[in-house]
């Protein structure tokens, strides 16, 4: 992915240039370059988002490039007139998250996203959910996953201490609806969705980073293994996620916290034991995944088949 990048990069600049790209044919490959430069870009969305907005970290340089980072600049009252645009504008948003945000920043992305929130429920207020194909159900399920799994993680900017893990507590109702809405987008709320448990490919960013976020902040049992449960379920890659990968993780993460004690409710869980960060390095030729769990006493490192 890395070598891709810089490869595209490259040939981009010698489009640019005037260069000519072509093989013996004498057919000229841009368009082919074009599309593959869309296709990573959107690994490289994915990349960005994964690491937190993290401008620091040793892939940044490689995927900005890819991602030409810009500040979203909405209109004081925003419309949207397509699911498309209404979720090409929350990406948007989306990528303009940082973890180490200043308290000004934070709260101004946070008025952007309620512009953005205002002009869906306006968009989505036009349609009557009866007269909605399935396809746009799951699209519409689909942003309003990704608008709780946005508005949580810019409110958790806004709390007193970023660092405290209990925060996440306060979110548990929003972590429920998460479940309900990863269901229906992911199409697993239909009759035949266990029989038929094929293989899914998406190339897009789907339900899978909003579940394993979920899974690993949310400390209510019954709401994190549900998540748990529909990835392990259903074997899913999107893009750079991979269901069962995410699952594995995040089953260590509860027992990590969790131990051999018997949790009914968040408030079981100790502060100290509670994971703060997960890291999951892999090389490309290595059958086991190095992962680090971030803990009130330090980083524990493992590996995971």
């Amino acid at each position: 992915f890395k070598y891709g990048c810089r490869m595209i990069e490259g040939a981009m600049k010698q489009v640019r240039k005037g260069g000519y790209i072509g093989g013996a044919t004498g057919i000229s490959i841009e368009p082919i370059i074009r599309l593959v430069e869309a296709f990573f870009a959107r690994i490289s969305t994915q990349v960005f988002l994964a690491i937190g907005g993290d401008i620091e970290h040793k892939l940044a340089n490689i995927i900005s490039p890819m991602l030409k980072l810009r500040m979203v600049t909405m209109k004081p009252k925003p419309t949207l007139s397509s699911i498309q645009q209404a979720r090409d504008s929350l990406l948007e948003l989306a990528l303009q998250y940082r973890r180490d945000m200043t308290m000004a920043q934070s709260k101004a992305l946070g008025i952007r996203f309620d512009a953005w929130t205002e002009a869906f429920d306006e968009f989505r207020g036009a349609f009557d959910r009866n007269s909605l194909n399935s396809t746009d159900k799951r699209a519409f399920a689909l942003l309003e996953l990704h608008r709780r799994y946005l508005y949580i993680n810019i409110a958790a900017l806004n709390q007193p201490d970023r660092e405290d893990p209990s925060m996440w507590d306060l979110w548990t109702d929003q972590f429920r609806e998460m479940v309900e809405f990863a269901i229906e987008a992911g199409g697993l709320d239909v009759a035949d969705a266990t029989a038929d448990n094929q293989p899914q490919f998406y190339m897009e960013v789907g339900i899978l980073p909003a579940l394993f976020f979920l899974s690993s902040k949310c400390r209510d049992p019954e709401v994190r293994r549900r998540a748990i449960d529909i990835m392990e379920t259903n074997h899913i890659q999107e893009g750079m996620w991979n269901s069962k990968m995410a699952a594995k993780v995040a089953k260590r993460v509860i027992a990590l916290e969790e131990g051999e004690f018997i949790v009914k409710s968040s408030n079981d869980i100790d502060d100290l034991a509670r994971v703060r960060r997960v890291a999951v390095h892999a090389g490309p030729e290595v059958a086991y995944l190095n992962v680090g769990y971030e803990l009130h006493c330090g980083w524990v490192q493992e590996e995971l088949d």
